[in-house]
């Protein structure tokens, strides 16, 4: 034990500082890969406002706010079309006229009707990116 203590205490200690890696801002698209600077893209697939029901931001607790999508069958099936070609643990980027706002981890396609992605900006900037996406405000909570 006191061994143990001797040698913690002449090890020197580093320290490292993890930095955030900036989102891409405006990047020249890739060979073989146009993407309209003013549309919404997951990986190379185009999801245009028709194959969106729903979009909305969500704040979080911790960390930064997430935009959740509901899609039409239409949409669903552009969704798993954009995510089936990557292999598992692949990240796909998901843009927005342009920019990056977030980048999934994939374990295989998604064939859900709702994907949430966490985007790296304030919860307001965050529901008005949503807003734009789909061009039409969320609907309501309830019906009631």
């Amino acid at each position: 034990m006191i061994l143990s203590a001797l040698l913690l205490a002449t090890t020197p200690v580093m320290i490292t500082k993890a930095e955030p890696i900036p989102l891409e801002k405006e990047t020249v698209p890739r060979k073989g890969k146009a993407k309209d600077k003013n549309g919404f893209y997951i990986g190379d697939q185009l999801i245009a406002p028709n194959d969106i029901i729903d979009a909305r931001a969500l704040p979080q607790l911790k960390g930064n706010p997430i935009i959740m999508l509901t899609l039409t069958g239409e949409g669903t099936e552009r969704l798993t079309e954009a995510t089936a070609g990557n292999g598992f643990s692949q990240m796909i980027e998901i843009r927005f006229k342009g920019a990056v706002l977030s980048q999934l981890v994939l374990g295989g396609p998604i064939r859900d009707s709702v994907l949430t992605f966490s985007v790296s900006v304030p919860y307001q900037k965050a529901q008005n990116i949503a807003a734009e996406i789909s061009q039409k405000q969320p609907l309501p909570e309830s019906t009631e």
